[in-house]
């Protein structure tokens, strides 16, 4: 479910009279062009892949230039955040679920994990990733009579996964050796304008939060720590919420889920949350189906109404979010 945004588009491939008049240099969001359009990898020069594609775009600017944009979506960011083993990826797919089953659509789900698997939580297939792209352009820049900036922006566009109410974009792997501040930047730069066509953003982080630290706007609105009930776990949530202070992301609200509770906290536990100055949102029980559904390889986004871990976090949400 991609929507579509108004901004325009600066093409080199049309002659410079046209693009001056239609073409002003900022950067369009590709998401509803044809797919011929978005993947045609045009291999020479007066292939009819790249002379649709200039003549769509031409045409596309043409509306725009007569069109008067509505007032720009803000978007609520919702950045998840946990060590290995809490089960935060699952715990994001109940949110998504619970997000579209009250109509805060549609969402861009980001998978900013490099074990990327929040496509295996909503049972969808993941063919390209951000990273992919951003190694590509570093390694072979653009194509023929595409600039990088237009490389970069179709292929994270590629990288969409369409669903019922949302779409799912994986970041993939962090950069190997060598210099990606271009590359970073482009990536940080078209992400944002993409951003802007969804109401609701749901990213779910690694440990380290390094793709959420890229974003240039670098606000989150709700940040969701999952830990599991230890002593360790719960200083693992408040590193992290240090380290989105120190990675200068501006927090409204960081919230502590504790998740895969059996028999409620512990005093200790419940101390050290005071202590680390958490605010503590709610408690998601141990659930056996959720363990059924991970080892039977079935999404854990289907989860049936009664389970006791979702309603738990439907609980919480209805708190955070309501």
């Amino acid at each position: 479910m991609r929507r579509i945004a108004a901004p325009s588009v600066k093409i080199i491939m049309i002659p410079p009279p046209a693009t001056q008049v239609f073409c002003p240099a900022k950067p369009i969001d590709r998401s509803h062009f044809p797919k011929i359009l978005l993947n045609c990898r045009p291999p020479e020069k007066g292939s009819w892949h790249k002379e649709l594609y200039v003549f769509f775009i031409f045409l596309y600017n043409l509306c725009e230039y007569f069109h008067t944009e509505g007032e720009p979506i803000v978007s609520f960011l919702i950045a998840m955040a946990g060590k290995g083993g809490t089960g935060k990826t699952t715990v994001a797919g109940m949110l998504l679920r619970y997000l579209l089953e009250h109509g805060k659509k549609p969402v861009l789900a980001v998978d900013a994990d490099a074990n990327s698997n929040l496509n295996e939580v909503l049972g969808l297939t993941v063919d390209s990733s951000v990273g992919a792209a951003r190694e590509e352009m570093k390694k072979s820049g653009g194509m023929v009579d595409m600039t990088k900036d237009q490389l970069i922006e179709m292929r994270i566009n590629q990288c969409l996964v369409e669903a019922d109410g949302f779409d799912l974009i994986a970041m993939g792997q962090p950069e190997g050796p060598g210099c990606y501040c271009a590359a970073n930047n482009l990536v940080a730069r078209f992400m944002d304008v993409l951003a802007k066509n969804y109401p609701y953003i749901l990213m779910d982080n690694e440990a380290g939060m390094e793709h959420m630290s890229r974003l240039t706007t670098n606000k989150v609105d709700l940040l969701m720590l999952v830990s599991d009930p230890s002593w360790r776990g719960i200083q693992a949530a408040r590193r992290l919420k240090d380290l989105a202070q120190a990675l200068k992301v501006v927090v409204g609200r960081p919230v502590l889920i504790v998740n895969r509770v059996t028999n409620g906290l512990s005093s200790r536990t419940m101390d050290e949350i005071a202590t680390q100055g958490l605010e503590l949102a709610g408690l998601i029980p141990e659930d056996s189906q959720v363990a059924e559904f991970d080892r039977q390889g079935r999404p854990t986004f289907t989860l049936p109404a009664d389970s006791p871990a979702l309603k738990g976090a439907y609980a919480i949400f209805d708190r955070l979010l309501t």
